[in-house]
């Protein structure tokens, strides 16, 4: 072995996935394949580290007191794992395909024998529930969704989880954790909104518009917004706008006269707001008036926007 110093990548994942019998979460290696085909090459220089709660955290069934400690200061500090700007998430949504399943044995706890014994698979209390129907799974996604960058993925308010976990029956493999989850997804929300200072937002289809609104509230101390390439309507503007962020990117949104009007008369009154971008949008001669008016009540404001092919010309 080469002992010569050197510098090692690593690279920290965190597995969401579901557990597909209450005694083990993958007894038939389905997930296991998934997580490799995602894994990026291990070489002298780069390193992988995984989270999977199976394998590590001291589970269900026969743990001693440290364990137990050990396990609940764990699950009290679950989020990080999932929230971390640094820790790359990947999901296993898919169930495993019934032409996947072979006959075989697990490790697995026994209540009856009160330890961990080599189970037959069908023998297990098996559990195929899909993965949006899962508490755990759902505030995992939660979590991940807690970024500087949104991707398709929109982190819910409280009250707007809350709301969505009993409407959609949420589930849970062991017990009913529902309070546990909904007080952790509180939790994180609020430390995470109130601490970005860079939001951008990718890919939103209306659903995660809808969500966008509802949770830009909470961004309490925003400097950089960017939205660019999402179609925003009315109410997505005039709640970007309304983020009294220092800088705002909002190209290709489609956005028109009366949406850019809105845009003009809320960053008016905002207090810091010293760029708008608002290029390759449908800005027409009230838009431009609109902008005209607000640069002058600021004359410090960068404003960069693309008028309509007909005049060509730029603010």
């Amino acid at each position: 072995m080469d002992p010569t110093p050197r510098r090692v990548t690593v690279l920290i994942m965190s597995i969401s996935h579901v557990w597909e019998s209450m005694e083990h979460p993958n007894p038939h290696g389905f997930q296991l394949h998934e997580i490799v085909q995602k894994c990026p090459p291990v070489t002298s220089t780069c390193a992988v580290w995984i989270f999977y709660d199976f394998s590590s955290l001291y589970q269900y069934g026969g743990r001693t007191e440290p364990q137990e400690r050990y396990f609940r200061e764990a699950l009290a500090h679950m989020h990080t794992l999932y929230a971390h700007e640094a820790i790359k998430v990947h999901i296993v949504e898919e169930l495993t395909p019934e032409t996947w399943k072979r006959p075989g044995t697990v490790n697995a706890f026994s209540e009856k024998a009160g330890r961990v014994i080599p189970m037959p698979i069908d023998q297990l209390t098996v559990n195929m529930t899909p993965y949006l129907l899962r508490g755990w799974c759902q505030a995992e996604r939660q979590w991940s969704s807690l970024r500087m960058s949104l991707d398709n993925c929109v982190p819910m308010p409280p009250d707007l989880f809350r709301h969505k976990m009993e409407e959609q029956g949420l589930r849970f493999t062991h017990h009913d954790d529902k309070e546990v989850v909904m007080k952790l997804q509180a939790q994180v929300f609020a430390e995470k909104v109130l601490t970005t200072r860079q939001l951008m937002a990718e890919r939103l289809d209306a659903d995660a518009l809808d969500v966008l609104c509802a949770a830009l509230p909470f961004y309490a101390d925003l400097d950089e917004v960017v939205v660019t390439g999402n179609l925003l309507p009315l109410n997505a503007a005039v709640a970007v706008a309304k983020t009294n962020a220092r800088s705002y990117q909002m190209e290709s949104c489609g956005l028109g006269d009366e949406d850019v009007e809105h845009i003009a008369a809320i960053l008016l009154r905002c207090n810091k707001v010293e760029e708008l971008r608002l290029a390759r949008n449908n800005i027409g001669k009230r838009g431009l008036q609109a902008l005209g008016d607000l640069r002058k009540a600021k004359p410090n404001l960068y404003i960069d926007v693309l008028a309509d092919e007909a005049n060509g010309s730029e603010t």
